[in-house]
Formats: C-alpha cells, structure tokens, sequence
C-alpha cells in the first residue's frame, strides 16, 4: 500500500481562492453631459491603485446596472469611458445634483469600489412652454390691474441654464408681472393696465418669451391670444329718436305702419335685440297696434280712427338679451290722415212744432244742425231736401238751419209731410246720410160746415105726434177737431105770424128737427124753416139751408185774419259772448241774457225764453223772472275740452212769438284745479352697472289736465351723487324730463337707488305731483370668483381609498344670480396625470380621490384649480392646490445580488467574500430603511459596504465532505410600521480540497496462494476509497494490487 501526502495540495488552495474584501475610499469624477460615447471619464486603474496587468487579471469591470448601460472600462488602458448617450435631463430631471453611483468589482480578491460620476448640466435645452398658443378669455368690463396666470416655461437644464426671466412684447393694454410662490418658484402672471374695449379691439396678440440664464441664451415662445369677451356695456341704438308717418285711417288691419331699427355694438345674445312698446303704453294704444319684437314693424291691430285721434305717440323700447338687459328709446309719431269715412249727421235742435195751414211763408218749422266728424272737405256738409216739398232750408251759423215754410198749406189736402233732408259732404267720394222730419199741419178753421143738400123738401104728416122727428139734415166740415164740430140751430123766423120755433125745434148735435105739435094741413101748408150749421171754430163758421129754402156764406176775410195772427218770422240774432271760470257754483249767473238780446222781462215768459242745444240745457238755464243766464250743473273745463287751448260752450237760445234763435257763446276759463299727475306713482328702471355715465333714460312725463300756465313748467328731481335731471325738448315744443348718469354706479356697493321726481305747474297756488323712481342696479359680470386661498396645502396618505374626500375648496363671487353661481373644474393645462388620480365636484368644490396614490411614483402633486362663474361673459378666478403624497410602507424591500455566488473551497478562512449583494426598498424615511439577516446554522454571515451594499462572507470552517452545499437565506426587513420584508435564497457550493487520504476497505488481508499458480494470475484485489472529489465533483476510489 502506497501513502500520499496532501497537505501540500491543501495550501496551495488556500493561497489560491484566499479573497479578501476591501471597501475602498469613493472616487468621484465630473463631467458634462451629452459628451461623445468612447470619452474619457477619469483613468480608473490607476485612481484604484491598479497596474495595467490587474485590469485584465482581475476583472476589473462596472457592476451596477445604470454603470454597465453608461460606462466601460478600457480594458486595455484601465480608463472609465463613456459608453452611452448621458443626457442629464433624463436621468435627474431638475434636481440640483445629478450623480450616477457605479459600483466596480475587481476579482481575486473579490473587491467593491464606489465610484460617483457627477453629471454636470450643459445648456442643450431651450426653454419650452405646454402649448404653442394660449388662448385667454378676458371680459372687457375687468378692472385695470386685474392678473391672469400665465403658463410658465420648462427648461429641462438646471441652474442657471434653466428659465431665468420672462419678456412681453409690448401692449398698451397689458403688461407682466412675476409672482413668488413657495419653493422660490417664479410665475408669470398678464396684468391688465387699463380697460379693453371689445368694440375697438376685439382681439389682441402678445408674445410672451422665456430666456434662461446659459451662455449663449436659449428662449422660447408663446403667443397670446386674448380674446376679448363681450360684456353687455352698449345699449341698442336706433337709427332715429323720431320716427314719423302719415298712414290713412282706412289702412288695411294687418298692415305694416313703420319698421324701427336699432343697431346694438356688443355681439352674440348681447347684440340680439327685441322690440317692444313701452311699459307705459296705455290699453287703447296696445288694441290697435302690434309690434312684431323681432323685426321692429309696427302692426295695424286694429282699424284706425282720426276722428277719436289723429295723431299717436308711441315710446318703442329697444332691448338686448344680455345680462343684464340694455334697453335704447325712441318715439314713433303716427299722423292719421283723414278718410271721408263719416256720414253726415242731422240732428234737430228743436223738435218740429205744428204748422197752422194759414202759416206765412218763411214761418220756422224746426232748427236743424248737421256734423261730420271729419275734416277739411270731408267736413264740409250741404243740406238739401227732395223737391215738391212746401218747405226750404234756411242757413245760420256753423251749420245751423232752419226749416221754414216755402209755400201754401192746405191741411185740408195734405194734413202731415215727411220733409226728408239729405245731408252731403264734400269728400271724395261724397258721402251723404237721410233724415225724415214729420211736419204736422194744424188746422185752421178757413172752411165752412156744408149741408148735404142746398135745400130739403119735407113732407109733414098731417096730425102727426108731436114730438116726432120730421127731417134730418146733415152738415160736414172739412176741418178738423173743434173747427169740425157741428152745431145745428134753427134760425127765427115767423110763420103765419107765429115764431116758427113754436112748431119744431132742431137737435143741435145731429141736426135732427122735430114737431113740437101736430101739423094741420088744412091751417099750414107750407112753411120755411131755415136751419143754420156752425163749427166750434174760432172765429166760427157757419152756413144755412133751408128746407123748401137755399142759403149762403162767404168766409175768406177770415182766413186772412188767421194768416196775420199766426204768421211767425224767423230771425237769426248777432252772437253773445260770456266768459266765466270753470267750477262756479250751481246758480252763479253768467249774464243777463234778456238785456243783452234786448228783450223785456214780460217777453221772457210771454215768448218762452230758453236753451235749446243739449249741452246748454245741462250746463245752463234762464232764469224766468230776472232773464239771467245761470249755470245748471258743475262744470268742468278738463272733461269738457281736455288738453284743448280754448273752451267755448255753443249754446242756442230759443224764444217764440215769432219762433227766433240766438247763438250765445260762453268761454270757460281754466282754474288751476288739478295737480301733475304721473302715469303711476312708482317707476322701476333696471340699469346696468356697466351703463357709462353721461348716459340718459327718458322718464315719464306728468300730465296736468289743467292748460296754459296751469299745465306742468318744470321738473325737480331729488338730490343723489349718482343721478340728475335733464330736460329734453321734442316736436311740438314738448318738453320730456331723462335722468342722466353722473359717475358709474357699483351694484356691490350700492344694489338700489330710490329718487323721487317732482312736477310743478305754473299756478297760484303751485302744485306739484311725484313719482318715486326706484332704481335697480343689473348685476355685470365683474367680479371674478375668488378662492379663500391663493395656495392650498393638504397631506394624504398613499393608501386612501377611491372615493376618499382630500380638500373642499370655497370661492366666492361679489355678483348676483348667475353672474355669482361657481363652478370648480381643473385647469386647461392639468396633466392626464393628475386627472386620472383626482376628480372635483363642479358644484361644491371638493376634491375626491378616484385613482390610486402612489408615493414611489409621485410623491407631490401641484394642481391648478379654476372657479367660473355662469355669467356672460363667464369670469374665473384660479388657486393652486399642492398634493403631499405620504409615505405609507407598502413596498417590502428588494434584495439584488452585485455578483453572482462564487464557489467556495471548503478550505477557505473566515471572512472570504462569496457574494456582493444590495437591498432596495423603494418607501422612503424609516419605510424605505433596510435591514439584511441570514438564516442560523449556516456558517456565513453579512458584512454591510455603503449604501445598503452587502458582502456574502464566510463565518466558520467549511467541510465540503459534510455540507456540498449551502441555500442561503437572506431576509430583508425595512423599519417601517408594520414592518415589510422579502426573501432571497443564495445557492453557495462548497468546492472540494485534497484533505482526505484514501482509506482501505480493511486493515489487513490474508491471500492464499495457489501452488504453481499461472503468472499473471490475480491473487487477490484490495479497494481504498477517498472522501475527497475529482475535478468533477465524484468520490474518488483508488485500487492498489498488493
């Protein structure tokens, strides 16, 4: 049996895989970024105190993963060299250092050296806004000084290569202005230095220009673009104050009159304008007229009329649809041009009296007027009557008649005629209108009683019974009532010497004569009596008869007796004119109308002294026992003449005997009995703040039924800053009072202005009416919602649940209705970022988390909140809200191997490095703070570098031959609350060293040999074993033949 020795072998490895770890002093090397792939960054063999031969020897290579995409090391020359584009910007963004950490690793012995690399900033970026053009929206009624913020530049260099100032081109509406937020943050902000006016400039373009602090400067650019929003300052203007027409009463219902037209400066709804009448148009003029309020045509509604008004003023308001409302004024004058569209009227003045037959010619029948209601030539009226009529038309005054006889009368053929008078204008075409006046003929007694027969013959009965009837005659009368009456008598005569009313006597109504004794032939043939009729006239008629006897009569003195008693002459006087003030007491006297007619007292009774026209017969009477006009009933100037500059009272005076009518005029004076009064006690006006001063806003005149100095003079107005009275004078030398706006009024300030404006006449005593004016300020949308904070700070952890509130933020806005109704939003520019993580309620301002929170991937967030309010144009007011993400321990640590396990000779000493391991925990503070412990009973334990860098070492012998192989288990546990941890398992193998010798199966053998055995034959086989492995891992055997 052959012994070798291995404790040589034993040594060898132990000099050979001996590693030692030493961490190193840090090297640290700057250079600029963006410099070429191959450059030089520092000679790194040398700075590590290594010779050219240990570079490639030992293996001297960058471990860390941002070294090994960075940087190189020239194998060749021992230099770190870049290997990769380095681009500041993208590896540390804007922080103030930017410093790649490498980790370099040298072999045998296994060695970690720390090397940082500074990544100086080079000025390669220009400054860059979000967007090319940035869109504002400015209202023009916002204040001078007002600020909107503006995008700031992002320069992705640092230092003084980033943004270092801003510039605008020149405006000489707007100017810039930085503003200091925390963190020495500048932004900038357009400030507004004096009010835009949309009308002038409806837009303007500015360039706002970001320069950093490199050499040479880079800039960038953006434009401004301010829109400038329409506010509804400009009331609609008509082309004309004054609009006048001329329309035919006779126009056609639905007929366009006059199309008014106003003109409106501002744009959209606050250019749109409607038409309307004034709110004090009273309801007769609304009846005829319609405004169609889109187009400005005024309507024919209703049929005109020039006799109840032949001119109309009507006020047309003019009224945008803005908030608030604008309105502009003007007046449409309607002349209405008569239409002969007015018969004639006749009207009798007095009622037609009955006419004696024996009436002279020219006796006055009736007193007639006629009227046309309309003017000039259609005014004009001719009366005429139908031809064959005994009567004519005699003219006055103003078309006043009289109706007189023009011929005989003969009741006895004609008793009554129907006189019909036609009335014609001389319009074109004429129009004319009939009136029928029955005429009675009275009867005059001008015809005797007439028998039937001249003479009777009577045959007497001899030895008739007296008593009984011996004739009857009869008489008629062709006149009429009493002139008819008949009465029959017997006339005395003697027969045979005896009265002859001693034989029969006559019933004096029927004519009937009766005996008054028997008759005796033989003594009286013969005998006359003579029998007379004879009306009841006055003077009578009468005519005889004569039985056996003819009589006669002659009757015409007395028909001419009659004619000169009753023959009436018509006389029209000269006119008489009294004047009294109006409201004179019921029973004042007014003249003494029998005086100055020149009539007696005696004739005011005799001759039925009177008036004769209706409105004399109300307003006045005469006195019969003094002959005085007297006034009758109140009466009152205003209702009787209105507005009209004189008032006279027509009144007719008729006497009789002869039938004469005079004309008495009767001025009624105006007393100042009536104040100024307005259309309505109270005028609400509705005036913008935004209406400019100097601005006027026409009122409502007073009207003052009374006339002349007594009508309305003048207007006061009560004191206020704000307003005062102006006097505009119109056609017609009308004078309409305008309130005009001294200085601009401020609804926040002041939301209702209440004045009273006053009318004074110009009577003794002075009255005076008023109106009280109430003023509401509209509401203009100029004030901007504004936050209770400019920056808001809120804290949430990373953890918080969907849904979970994080801040309610709260603005408020100084105007009314929708001018001060606010919603939140986000602003334009806010990233996808921000709004995927953060969602704001509109109405109430809170902000809710719908995202998740990640502190590792954002730990801040700045979000730009805007409050717009709902008026037009919409106004908006921005804060900013700043989003601290808490850390909460959500990440266990991560455990990274530097390099991969080497194996380790059983043989190796305590201390030798198997592994270089990192741990990363991406939390922050305590959260992020990790710590590394291995499994027990394993004979390794962790030897802590810099920066949470590990070294794998030995910790106590190792015998392959009992443990091959180790599964170590590293657990890394941060300091958070609760606690996080992870796992890595690290698989080291044990590498076999020669320290076992071979090892027999026995300790001795007894071998028998066989006698003369054959040579080469086997004896015997011994077996030895080794512990140890080969250069495979196997157990080694060794055979030795003994």
């Amino acid at each position: 049996m052959r012994y070798r020795g291995w404790k040589w072998l034993g040594l060898w490895w132990y000099h050979f895989v001996l590693l030692r770890i030493t961490i190193e002093g840090q090297t640290r090397y700057s250079i600029p970024e963006e410099v070429k792939r191959g450059s030089v960054v520092g000679n790194l063999a040398k700075d590590l105190g290594l010779g050219l031969s240990d570079v490639l020897d030992r293996k001297l290579r960058v471990a860390s993963e941002a070294g090994e995409q960075y940087f190189s090391v020239d194998a060749g020359k021992g230099e770190l060299v870049v290997n990769d584009r380095i681009d500041r910007e993208a590896l540390c963004g804007q922080s103030a250092s930017c410093v790649l950490s490498l980790q370099v690793v040298t072999e045998n012995p296994l060695q970690l050296h720390r090397i940082e690399v500074e990544i100086r900033d080079v000025n390669d970026n220009s400054p860059v806004f979000m967007k090319e053009e940035r869109h504002l929206k400015i209202a023009e009624s916002t204040a001078a000084g007002v600020r909107f913020p503006l995008d700031t530049a992002q320069d992705q260099d640092f230092g003084s290569n980033s943004v270092k100032s801003y510039t605008l081109s020149k405006s000489e509406c707007f100017s810039l202005k930085m503003k200091e937020l925390s963190g020495d943050r500048h932004v900038p902000e357009l400030v507004l230095e004096k009010p835009l006016d949309r009308e002038k400039q409806s837009e303007h373009q500015l360039l706002l220009t970001a320069l950093d602090g490199g050499s040479p400067v880079k800039t960038g650019t953006t434009n401004i673009l301010v829109t400038v929003l329409d506010n509804n300052d400009n009331v609609p203007v008509f082309k004309r104050t004054l609009y006048n027409v001329s329309v035919p009463e006779n126009s056609a219902v639905g007929s366009v009159l006059v199309q008014v037209e106003a003109t409106d400066e501002d744009e959209g709804v606050n250019a749109e304008i409607e038409y309307r009448f004034a709110d004090s148009t009273p309801q007769s003029l609304l009846s005829i007229f319609k405004m169609n309020s889109d187009t400005g045509e005024i309507i024919l509604l209703n049929a005109l009329d020039y006799e109840s008004s032949s001119k109309i003023e009507i006020s047309i308001t003019a009224k945008d649809k803005g908030i608030p409302e604008m309105e502009g004024h003007c007046r449409v004058q309607i002349v209405v041009i008569d239409v002969n569209d007015n018969v004639p009227e006749i009207m009798l003045t007095s009622k037609p009296s009955p006419v004696r037959e024996d009436a002279a010619k020219g006796t006055v029948v009736a007193l007639i007027s006629a009227r046309d209601l309309d003017t000039g030539n259609n005014g004009n009226v001719a009366l005429k009557l139908a031809q064959g009529s005994p009567f004519s038309l005699k003219a006055s005054f103003s078309n006043n008649y009289a109706l007189i006889t023009a011929g005989v009368l003969d009741r006895e053929k004609t008793a009554e005629y129907n006189v019909e008078i036609t009335a014609t204008d001389s319009g074109s075409p004429p129009l004319s209108s009939k009136k029928t006046i029955h005429v009675s003929i009275t009867d005059v007694n001008d015809n005797p009683p007439v028998f039937t027969q001249s003479f009777y013959n009577v045959y007497l009965k001899e030895n008739g019974v007296p008593g009984s009837i011996l004739y009857s005659v009869s008489a008629s009368d062709l006149d009429s009532g009493e002139n008819a009456k008949i009465s029959y008598s017997i006339l005395d005569s003697k027969v045979q010497d005896v009265s002859v009313s001693s034989y029969v006597y006559i019933n004096s109504d029927n004519g009937s004569i009766y005996s008054m004794h028997s008759f005796d032939y033989e003594k009286l043939k013969v005998f006359q009596i003579q029998v007379q009729a004879k009306d009841q006239g006055s003077p009578s008629l009468s005519s005889n008869t004569t039985v056996h006897t003819k009589g006669s009569r002659d009757w015409r003195w007395k028909a001419l007796w009659w004619n000169q008693l009753f023959l009436l002459w018509s006389t029209i006087e000269a006119q008489t004119r009294y004047s009294i003030p109006e409201e004179l007491k019921p029973g004042s006297v007014v003249g003494n109308l029998a005086k100055d007619l020149g009539l007696s007292l005696s004739e005011i009774f005799d001759r039925k002294l009177r008036v004769a026209s209706e409105a004399g017969e109300q307003y006045f009477s005469v006195d019969p026992g003094k002959g005085e006009l007297v006034v009758n009933d109140r009466i009152d100037r205003e209702a009787l003449c209105g507005q009209s500059a004189s008032c006279v009272l027509t009144l007719q005076i008729v006497i009789d005997k002869p039938l004469q009518l005079y004309r008495v005029e009767v001025e009624i004076q105006d007393v100042n009995d009536n104040s100024p009064t307005f259309p309505s006690t109270e005028k609400i006006l509705q005036i913008a703040e935004s209406a400019a001063a100097g601005t006027h806003f026409p009122l409502e005149t007073a009207q003052d039924l009374d006339v002349g100095v007594n009508s309305v003079r003048s207007y006061t107005l009560s004191k206020d800053e704000f307003f005062s009275l102006k006097i505009k004078e119109v056609s017609g030398g009308k004078r309409v009072p305008e309130l005009a706006l001294a200085k601009s009024i401020d609804r926040e300030k002041k939301p209702t202005h209440t004045l009273t404006l006053t009318a004074v006449d110009g009577g003794n005593p002075v009255r005076s009416g008023t109106c009280q004016i109430t003023i509401n300020v509209l509401d203009n949308n100029d004030n901007f919602p504004a936050f209770e904070k400019s920056i808001y700070k809120v804290s949430i952890g990373e953890n918080a649940l969907k849904g979970a509130p994080v801040l309610t933020l709260a603005a408020k806005d100084a105007d009314e209705g929708l001018n001060g109704e606010v919603e939140f939003a986000f602003g334009a520019h806010t990233p996808d970022n921000v709004r995927s993580v953060f969602d704001i309620d509109p109405l109430t301002g809170e902000i809710r988390l719908i995202g998740h929170l990640d502190f590792e991937t954002n730990s801040n967030y700045e979000i730009d909140i805007s409050a717009t309010d709902k008026g037009s144009p919409r106004m908006e007011g921005h804060c900013t809200v700043h989003v601290e993400v808490l850390d909460i321990n959500d990440n266990p640590p991560n455990i990274f191997l530097t390099s991969q396990p080497n194996s380790v000779p059983e043989n190796s000493p305590s201390g030798t490095v198997v592994a270089l391991i990192s741990a990363r925990d991406v939390d922050s503070g305590d959260n992020g703070k990790v710590i590394l412990h291995l499994n027990k009973n394993v004979p390794f334990k962790l030897k802590a570098s810099f920066s949470d860098n590990y070294a794998l070492i030995t910790n106590g012998p190792l015998d392959r031959e009992q443990f091959s192989e180790y599964e170590v288990e590293i657990t890394a546990t941060d300091l958070g609350s609760p606690p996080m941890s992870s796992k890595k398992t690290i698989n080291v193998n044990i590498t076999d060293v020669n320290d076992n010798p071979p090892v027999f199966t026995q300790l001795a053998y007894s071998v028998y040999l066989k006698e003369n055995g054959l040579p080469g034959s086997i004896l015997h086989s011994v077996s030895a074993s080794d512990l140890d492995s080969d250069i495979d891992g196997n157990k080694r055997a060794v055979r030795e033949r003994g």
